[in-house]
C-alpha cells in the first residue's frame, strides 16, 4: 500500500491508470512484460461519494447481460457452498460414511484441492479467459460432482469416491463462479461506477444473501426435509444451469471494454 503512494513509482502509475508508463518501465527495468495489461494511458475519475442511491446505479437495463451473469455466479457459487459444501465433513460422519479420523483426512484432501484451485486460477486466466473457467467450474461443480455425490449418497459407494466426488466440486466451485462472478462485475462496472463501489456492493450483496439462505435454511432444513441427495440434486441442476446461462450470457473479463469507458478513452 505504502509503495502504490510513492509518486511516479510503478503502482503509482498503475493506479492512477498510466498502464503504458507502467509497463515500459517494467520493460526497460526488469524486462519484465505484461502483455495482457492494455497499453493505454487514462486518467481515472475520482471516487464517486454519491451516498446510498449510488449503490444502485449499476442497475439498468443496458446491462442487464451482465448483471445476470455476474449476480447469478455469485449467488450460485454462495449457495452451493453453504448449503453443501460447509457441511461435507458433518455429512460423512452423520451418515455414517467415515469415522472421525478418515473425516478428518477426507476433509484435508479435498480442501487443500480448494486451495490447489485457487493457484490454477492464476495459471488459467491469461491462457483460457474468465468465462471458460465461469462456465467449466459451475459444469465441473454441478454436472459431475453434485450428481455424483447424490449417486455415493443413494448406494452408499466406498468413502474414497465421496472424496473423489468432493475434490472436484471444490476444484470447479474455486475455478468457476466463485472467482469469476466477482472479477466480472467488476470488469464491466468498475470503470463506470468510479471506483466500483456500487459494483461491490451489488456483488457481495448477492453472495451474502446466499450464505444466508444456505445457512439457515439450506442446510439444517432442506438436508432435513429431502436428504443429502435430494440437496445435492437439486444443486446440481442449479449449477448446470448456471454453466449453461454463464455460456449464453458471459464474457471475458480480460477483454471486456465498457461501452463508456471506450466512449471516453476516444474523446481524449
Amino acid at each position: 500500500m505504502l509503495r502504490a503512494r510513492i509518486p511516479e513509482s510503478v503502482l503509482w502509475l498503475a493506479y492512477k491508470g498510466h498502464l503504458a508508463t507502467a509497463k515500459r518501465i517494467l520493460k526497460q527495468t526488469y524486462g519484465i512484460d505484461l502483455p495482457d495489461v492494455p497499453d493505454i494511458d487514462i486518467d481515472y475519475r475520482a471516487v464517486a461519494r454519491g451516498g446510498f442511491r449510488s449503490a444502485f446505479k449499476i442497475f439498468r437495463w443496458s446491462k442487464w447481460r451482465e448483471l445476470v451473469y455476474s449476480f447469478n455466479g455469485n449467488f450460485e457459487q454462495s449457495i452451493e457452498f453453504y448449503t453443501f459444501g460447509f457441511y461435507m465433513p458433518y455429512i460423512l460422519l452423520t451418515m455414517h460414511l467415515a469415522g472421525s479420523l478418515a473425516t478428518i483426512e477426507a476433509s484435508a484432501v479435498f480442501y487443500g484441492v480448494g486451495v490447489i484451485a485457487g493457484i490454477a486460477v492464476a495459471y488459467l486466466t491469461p491462457r483460457i479467459g474468465t468465462k471458460s473457467q465461469y462456465v467449466l467450474g459451475a459444469f465441473l461443480a454441478g454436472g459431475v460432482s453434485l450428481f455424483g455425490l447424490a449417486l455415493t449418497f443413494l448406494y452408499h459407494w466406498p468413502l474414497w469416491l465421496f472424496v473423489l466426488w468432493a475434490s472436484v466440486f471444490y476444484f470447479g466451485h474455486v475455478i468457476g463462479p466463485a472467482s469469476q462472478g466477482m472479477t466480472s462485475i467488476n470488469a464491466a462496472f468498475g470503470a463506470s461506477e468510479r471506483g466500483g463501489t456500487a459494483a461491490g456492493w451489488g456483488g457481495y450483496f448477492w453472495i451474502k444473501a446466499a450464505a444466508v439462505v444456505g445457512s439457515f435454511w439450506g442446510g439444517p432444513y432442506w438436508l432435513a426435509a429431502i436428504g443429502a441427495p435430494g440437496v445435492t440434486e437439486a444443486l446440481g441442476i442449479y449449477a448446470l444451469a448456471t454453466a449453461i446461462l454463464g455460456l449464453i450470457l458471459g464474457f471475458d473479463a480480460r477483454k471486456y471494454h465498457p461501452p463508456e469507458l471506450t466512449e471516453e478513452v476516444k474523446a481524449q
